[in-house]
Formats: structure tokens, C-alpha cells, sequence
């Protein structure tokens, strides 16, 4: 470090600007590439300035790009960004890698990640290389262990909704790989981020996945239908077979199911099978259906009542398992089984304690009047209630049904007898007790269970895709959606798109916030917004409303459909357009209300995307978005970040007033250095002045005597 000073301060910028002639790389960018310290890379930027940090090698390669590569420290990245500017994270070279694509490929600390995602945003995670690949594409192709820097990407990726309309699909895909093979708690990480979420919900309202879906809600229904309505005939009589139509519905069902099954069996990971509750609850649906078929159908017709018993239960069943068919369609749904669940296994030693008290409690009842009173020996004079207590069962089911109907006896009347005594204990124990804990203990674990209700959501979502693929992949189609957004605009394309230019359906009231309209060719954005006194014609304006308004101003009458239709000025108004488009809105609605028939009736094929993002898209939000606790820990998380940063801004200041002194201290020494150097020089130069005198005087003395010697 010290020769770098010494040699930096007597050469000065030109030293650290002069490149070479293989590379035209600068001391920076050696310093970079052969792994300088902190301290060697500082005083290089300190002395070439900005425009060391902005110099690109042949390949265009700048010093910050280097230096990513050798996976150099934050404190190094960050000198050469906070001088070098910010524009240098954005910096592509000639195969189209910018810093964070480098920082991905080489496996840079979180931290560096982190730091240049938080500095570059959105527009730098969605930059593409000359082969179209994002940073992400180049994380998992090379790189697909380092979690913590996905996930950042992904995270800083869904902070816009138009986000995923810049990404290739190809990038997409390999995120579906990548979680393929990854552990339950990085695909919770990663489902986490909004990012994955919409892509979840996109993917899953497409045909391919969407009608698969509706086949099973539709033999879900089937079974219900048919065990319900579909079978009364044969349960009325014994030895009734049911009809062939309502046979080969249950067969055809049945079967549609087994063959899911199996495929999600091969698609999903051992461990995450056997977790899930709801493939216990599919593989038992199978199992007593089929049973149920063959003795419905196949065998004659119910028998026994041991088949009854076994009818009776299928159909409740089939009922009970149409609750997570629908939560695969519903957020709510699915987060409301998730927390039910939740709550049941955290009862658990509720339950056991309640139990025990109650046994406890039914042979107390059972001694008090078999042995106390002797009522249960006398029959004559045995009462009402005593007669529940004189078997242990009678007495098992006497408590037991107290507590659960709170219907106390032996409390009817004012008595001493130990009988009533039993039951005041028992209601307040049950009552002002165990039944406020119980409540307490559920409200406060309601909101975290709430959250794993989410986390379930869309980790369903996925492992539904992923099963849906490779039900397609058996018949020879691909494995994920070919087009995104094919009812709103098209896909993003490099150089087509302005900046802050909607790319999807936007809300023409707030039109001032953009600079400009996609296709608008027609200049509809001057007339809409006032600018310019010229219409466009009535089939530009009305073309133009219909491909870029939102649903909702296109089907509810409004001032946006006004003005489109009337093609007034901004604040003009046109009564006869409005009375006829609250005329219109009954047949608009019933019009909605047909195609939404047409749709159940055709597996969602006919329905169009806006009715599929109302009935079927999750709610979008990071994890702990919504629980006190994970809020709070994010706060916390946030406030380490900031300070964290602020540290790391004092230490930088902190050691550039060091490093001032330092030079300070180094010019005045070199003051000194050069007043010695002088002093020195002079005594020399005298020194040799001296010395060449008295050479000549001799000389010269010399010269006489052997002139003298030689004269005489």
C-alpha cells in the first residue's frame, strides 16, 4: 500500500490513467482483477478519480467489473461506486454483462448483492446480455445453491406489477427448475416474494392449467352429486343396484383421480407427500369410493349394515374433501383449512386435559351414587338423573354430554349431595376455565396460523403447477405457458417500450402520471388529456378504450365510457351517453352472467382473463406482511440493515479523513525529503568544486616542474 502512495503521489492521475497496450487495462483494473485490497484499490480511485472508476478495458470491462468477478469485498465495491457514480452499476459490457449480472455469475457475498440490488432497483435485476439471460438465469445456471442472492433478486423483482411482462419466460422456467429440486424452506423463501406469487397466479389461469383444475373440481362435484342425489333409490331398498349412468359417472371419477394421484406421487418429494394431509384424505377418498362402487354396483346393492355404515361414510367424505378441492381455486378458502388445522393440532393437549377431567369427573358421578347413596340399588326410589350414573358407560355419556351441551344435571334444584356439588366444580372448570383458555390460546396463535394458511396457498399453487406439468409432459406438451398477458398487451420487447409507459390495462382517470401511451397512434393521450383540440375518430377511440382501459370502466358505466362513446372534451359532459349506458348495464351483466355459464360449462376455456383473475388470483403480499409478530421482526430486520449501513458510511468517512491526514502527513515528510535532497546536493556540488581545484593547482604545479626540469 505504501509504494502504491509513494508512486500515486509522484506520478500522479496520468500514472493510474495510462492503459496498456494488451487490454488497455488500467492500474484499477489490475488492482481488481488480481484481488487488491481495500486499501490499494482507495488510494488508486483517490487519485484517478471518477474517471479511473469509468474506464472500460477492450472487452468493456470497468474496474467495479473486475473486481465482482474476484468476488472482492463490500467496502471495495463500494468505493469504486460511490466515486466511480452510480451509473457504473449499470454499465453493460460487450456480452451485455452489468455488474449484477457479474456479481451473480461469480458468486459474490449477500451482502454485495444486496448492496447493488438496493442501489439499482428493478431496472437492473431485469437487464438482459446480448443472450437475453437476467442475472437470475445466470445464478442458476451457474451458481444454484447461493439462495440468499435469489431471493434478493426475486424480492427487489416483484416490487413492480409489470415486472414479470420484462422478463423472458425462459427465465421463469428455469425459477420452476431451480424450485423443482429445492427444499420446503427456500421454496417458502422464494414463494415469499411477490414476484413468484403473480407468476403463480398468471401461470395458473392459463388453459393448460386452469382446465385441468376444473376437471377436478367438476368429478368432485360428480362424487358428491352422485352419492347425495344420485343414489336414493338404491339406499331406500335393500338389494338395489344403482344405475348405469351414475356407475360409469363414479368409475370415470374415480379413475381421473387415481391417475392424478399417481402422477403427484412421482412428482412430489416423499417427505412432502406424506405432510400433506390432503393427499391422506385423496388416497382414503379413492379407496372408499371404489369399495363403495363395487357394492353399490357391482355386488347387488347394499346388504348389511356394515355396508350401509360404509356408504354413509363415503358420502360425507366426498362432501369433506370437496372443502381443499376448493381451496386450490380460493385464497380464503385454503387459509381458513390451513388455520382449522392448525388449531386442531395445537388443541391437542387441550383435548387430552378436558378428557382426563372429564373421565375423572363420570367416575366420581359413577362411586357418588352407586356406593354413597346406594340410589342405583334400590330402583324403587331411583330418580332421573341418578339412573345416568349407575353404569360406568351411562356415566361416561352423562359427562360427556354435560359438557358439550352445558346442560348440568343434578343442578336443577337446591340439594348439599355430592352429586351437585360434582357438577358446580365441573361447570366451573369447564366453563370459567379450560373453555377461556382454550379461547385465549386460539386467538393468540390465529393470525400466525393465518400466515401459514398464506405460505400453504402458494406453496399448493406450485406443487399444482409442477404436478400439472408433467401431466402434460406424459402426452407430449411443454412444461410452462407459452404467452403472458394475451388479453392486455404484448410481451415486452428491448427498445419498444418508453419509460413509465403502462405496459398492461391501466385506469384512464389517472392518465397525467404517464408521459406517454403504448400504440397510441392516434394521439389519444393529447385529446384525453386536453393538449390538443383534435378528436380522434370514433373507431380509433373506441378500438383504442376497449384494448387498453381496465375491465371494470369498460363493463360499469362511468365517466371514462362517457367521454370514449361521446369523444367530448375533458370536462365536458353528455347526458344522453350516460342514460344510455345505465340502460345498457342490466344486459352488460347479464352478458357477464352468460359467459361465466359458458365457462363452468367448458372448463374455463371460454372464460375471459378478467374473470379468471377475479374468481381465482391469490392475494398478493410478502410473508409477515400482515402478522404483528413478523412485522415487528421485519422492523427490527430493517433497523439493523439502516444501521448497518450508516456503520459502514462512518467507517468510509472515518477512514477518508484517516487517509487525508495520512497524506498530509506523507507531502510534508516529502517536503522535508526534498529540503534534505537540496541540502545535500549543495554540500556536494561544493564538495566537488573543491576537490576539482586543487586537482588543477597540482596539475599545474606538476606541469611546471617537469617544464623546469626538462628547460635545465
Amino acid at each position: 500500500v505504501e509504494i502504491v502512495k509513494i508512486i500515486c503521489e509522484i506520478g500522479g492521475a496520468s500514472c493510474v490513467l495510462l492503459t496498456n497496450s494488451q487490454g488497455s487495462s488500467t492500474a484499477l483494473h489490475h488492482a481488481c482483477h488480481f484481488h487488491a485490497c481495500a486499501a490499494v484499490i482507495k488510494v488508486l480511485v483517490h487519485c484517478g478519480g471518477a474517471e479511473v472508476c469509468n474506464k472500460c478495458d477492450d472487452i468493456g470491462n470497468l474496474p467495479l467489473h473486475w473486481a465482482l468477478s474476484k468476488r472482492a469485498s463490500l467496502m471495495s465495491v463500494q468505493i469504486l461506486i460511490n466515486i466511480g457514480g452510480f451509473g457504473t452499476i449499470q454499465v453493460q459490457n460487450r456480452i451485455g454483462w452489468s455488474a449484477l449480472h457479474t456479481a451473480c455469475y461469480f458468486d459474490a457475498d449477500p451482502s454485495v448483492i444486496k448492496f447493488l440490488v438496493s442501489l439499482g432497483g428493478s431496472s437492473l435485476c431485469k437487464l438482459l446480455d446480448k443472450k437475453h439471460r437476467t442475472c437470475l438465469d445466470l445464478t442458476y445456471e451457474r451458481n444454484p445453491f447461493s439462495v440468499d442472492s435469489i431471493c434478493l433478486v426475486l424480492s427487489k423483482l416483484g416490487e413492480h406489477d409489470e415486472c414479470t411482462l420484462y422478463l423472458p419466460e425462459c427465465t421463469f422456467d428455469s425459477t420452476l427448475e431451480w424450485l423443482k429440486v429445492q427444499p420446503d424452506e427456500v421454496r417458502k423463501r422464494a414463494l415469499g416474494t411477490e414476484l413468484m406469487q403473480r407468476y403463480l397466479n398468471q401461470t395458473f389461469i392459463s388453459r393448460k392449467y386452469l382446465t385441468v383444475m376444473m376437471i377436478d373440481l367438476a368429478f368432485q362435484i360428480t362424487l358428491v352429486a352422485v352419492f347425495s342425489y344420485g343414489c336414493n333409490f338404491a339406499f331406500q331398498n335393500y338389494g338395489r343396484t344403482i344405475s348405469f349412468s351414475s356407475a360409469f359417472a363414479l368409475y370415470f371419477a374415480i379413475s381421473w383421480f387415481l391417475v392424478r394421484e399417481l402422477i403427484q406421487i412421482v412428482t412430489t418429494p416423499v417427505r412432502a407427500f406424506v405432510s400433506e394431509i390432503k393427499n391422506w384424505f385423496d388416497l382414503a377418498q379413492i379407496i372408499l369410493v371404489f369399495w363403495s362402487l363395487d357394492i353399490l354396483y357391482f355386488g347387488g346393492g347394499v346388504q348389511t349394515r356394515a355396508q350401509v355404515k360404509l356408504i354413509t361414510l363415503t358420502a360425507g367424505f366426498v362432501w369433506i374433501n370437496l372443502v381443499p378441492v376448493l381451496g386450490k381455486f380460493f385464497w380464503p378458502i385454503r387459509i381458513f383449512i390451513i388455520a382449522f388445522e392448525r388449531t386442531l393440532y395445537n388443541l391437542l393437549p387441550a383435548v387430552v386435559t378436558i378428557v382426563c377431567i372429564l373421565f375423572g369427573f363420570a367416575h366420581m358421578y359413577y362411586i357418588t351414587n352407586n356406593f354413597l347413596f346406594g340410589f342405583c340399588n334400590e330402583p324403587e326410589t331411583m330418580e332421573y338423573d341418578e339412573d345416568y350414573t349407575c353404569t360406568i358407560r351411562s356415566s361416561y355419556f352423562m359427562t360427556f354430554s354435560q359438557f358439550f351441551t352445558m346442560n348440568w344435571r343434578f343442578m336443577e334444584r337446591p340439594s348439599a349431595s355430592a352429586a351437585t356439588v360434582l357438577s358446580f366444580t365441573l361447570a366451573f372448570l369447564t366453563t370459567f376455565l379450560l373453555l377461556n383458555v382454550l379461547v385465549a390460546q386460539v386467538v393468540y396463535q390465529y393470525s400466525k396460523f393465518m400466515d401459514e394458511g398464506r405460505r400453504s396457498f402458494w406453496t399448493l399453487r406450485l406443487t399444482t403447477i409442477l404436478e400439472i406439468s408433467t401431466f402434460w409432459d406424459l402426452f407430449g406438451c411443454c412444461c410452462v405457458q407459452t404467452k403472458f398477458h394475451q388479453s392486455n398487451s404484448q410481451r415486452w420487447k428491448i427498445g419498444a417500450v418508453q419509460e413509465n409507459q403502462p405496459l398492461t390495462r391501466f385506469n384512464f382517470s389517472n392518465g397525467e402520471k404517464y408521459p406517454s401511451f403504448p400504440d397510441d397512434d392516434s394521439k389519444v393521450r393529447e385529446w384525453w388529456l386536453g393538449h390538443s383540440e383534435r378528436v380522434p375518430t370514433r373507431e380509433a377511440r373506441i378500438s383504442y378504450f376497449f384494448k387498453w382501459a381496465t375491465f371494470s370502466d369498460i363493463f360499469s358505466p362511468g365517466r371514462d365510457m362517457e367521454r370514449c362513446l361521446a369523444g367530448s372534451k375533458k370536462d365536458d359532459e353528455n347526458v344522453l351517453i350516460r342514460i344510455g349506458l345505465y340502460l345498457a348495464f342490466p344486459f352488460i351483466i347479464a352478458f357477464i352472467a352468460l359467459v361465466f355459464v359458458l365457462g363452468l360449462g367448458t372448463f374455463g376455456l371460454l372464460w375471459p382473463p378478467f374473470i379468471k383473475k377475479f374468481l381465482f388470483y391469490g392475494k398478493v403480499n410478502k410473508y409477515g406482511s400482515v402478522s404483528g409478530s413478523d412485522s415487528v421482526s421485519a422492523f427490527k430486520e430493517e433497523v439493523e440493515d439502516r444501521s448497518s449501513t450508516h456503520a459502514v458510511v462512518n467507517a468510509i468517512q472515518n477512514e477518508v479523513h484517516a487517509e487525508s491526514y495520512a497524506v498530509k502527513s506523507m507531502q510534508e515528510e516529502l517536503r522535508v525529503m526534498r529540503k534534505t535532497l537540496d541540502e545535500i546536493r549543495k554540500a556536494v556540488g561544493s564538495s566537488s568544486t573543491a576537490s576539482r581545484s586543487e586537482v588543477s593547482t597540482t596539475g599545474s604545479l606538476s606541469e611546471s616542474n617537469s617544464f623546469e626540469s626538462e628547460f635545465a
